[in-house]
């Protein structure tokens, strides 16, 4: 099978432990990925947001350095992106992103930062003055914004500007399970209607607590494709970054999910654009790299 995940923190967990990316412990390597007959991964840079501006631009270049090391011999189509923008403090910063290939990026983390408000903010203002600037500027250099991150009225400041589709690469939905992670209704339809791009998050802390992993993740597929999804839908399962349950606490288990999912009724057209296609016809589409 073939899979494309639009979210994982392992470069990040990688380059902070010293661990190389072909075999590891962790959730991800490229070793486990060996039962994909194709694998396509958005790496994400994550920035905590208690870094300093200048601190987290130069984290994010070594990042950048570690990620062209760790992907260039693998059998991995590999992306990088940048979770939390926080440290951009004029539009030109955007460049730094730009120049290193990068193919997505969220304004925030969970905080606020001087861009916007992240998901666990308590005062929701929304994008900035500077934060307004950086979604143009973004978009021009055609880096998508992501916002799994973003608080309510960021998202909806984010899609009052955006002129090209917006991904959430790791998000679920609310209605399956109550969270200020996860998208509201709305949301998910204008990110459909946009031709943007859903990533379901693997994370237990998205999904429904009292029934199992794969039925949570089953309910979101359900959900998101009643209200016209099918294209639009994929995975970000968030590996590395979260925790997981052993039924799925590596990726090359997705295999079983694969299997679950077909088990419970849905056709392998649609499983083969859930798992890879949705996400590989959007790549194809908008995203040039050097």
């Amino acid at each position: 099978m073939k899979y494309f995940d639009l979210h994982c923190d392992s470069l990040t967990k990688c380059f902070n432990s010293g661990d190389e990316l072909h075999s590891n412990a962790n959730h991800v390597s490229a070793k486990k990925a060996e039962c994909f007959e194709k694998w396509s991964q958005f790496f994400a840079v994550f920035i905590p947001d208690g870094f300093s501006d200048g601190y987290a631009r130069t984290y994010f270049k070594k990042c950048a350095v570690f990620f062209e090391e760790q992907t260039a011999d693998e059998k991995v189509d590999a992306y990088l992106t940048v979770e939390n923008c926080g440290f951009i403090e004029n539009p030109d910063d955007i460049m730094l992103l730009k120049s290193k290939n990068t193919v997505a990026a969220s304004l925030t983390w969970n905080g606020d930062n001087k861009l916007a408000c992240g998901s666990g903010t308590e005062n929701d203002t929304g994008l900035t003055a500077l934060g307004a600037e950086t979604v143009r500027r973004l978009e021009k250099e055609n880096i998508l914004i992501d916002v799994s991150h973003a608080s309510r009225k960021t998202f909806r400041d984010i899609a009052k500007l955006a002129e090209r589709p917006i991904i959430a690469s790791h998000s679920n939905s609310d209605e399956i399970r109550r969270s200020k992670r996860n998208l509201k209704d709305d949301q998910i339809k204008y990110i459909i209607e946009n031709g943007g791009l859903i990533g379901l998050n693997f994370s237990r802390n998205f999904l429904p607590l009292d029934r199992p992993l794969f039925e949570g993740i089953y309910e979101n597929v359900k959900h998101i494709v009643s209200m016209g999804g099918e294209n639009n839908i994929c995975f970000g399962g968030d590996f590395d970054g979260c925790f997981i349950p052993p039924c799925l606490d590596g990726i090359e288990k997705v295999p079983e999910l694969f299997a679950y999912l077909r088990h419970r009724g849905l056709k392998n057209g649609l499983l083969d654009k859930i798992f890879y296609d949705n996400a590989q016809n959007f790549a194809d589409k908008y995203l040039q790299r050097a």
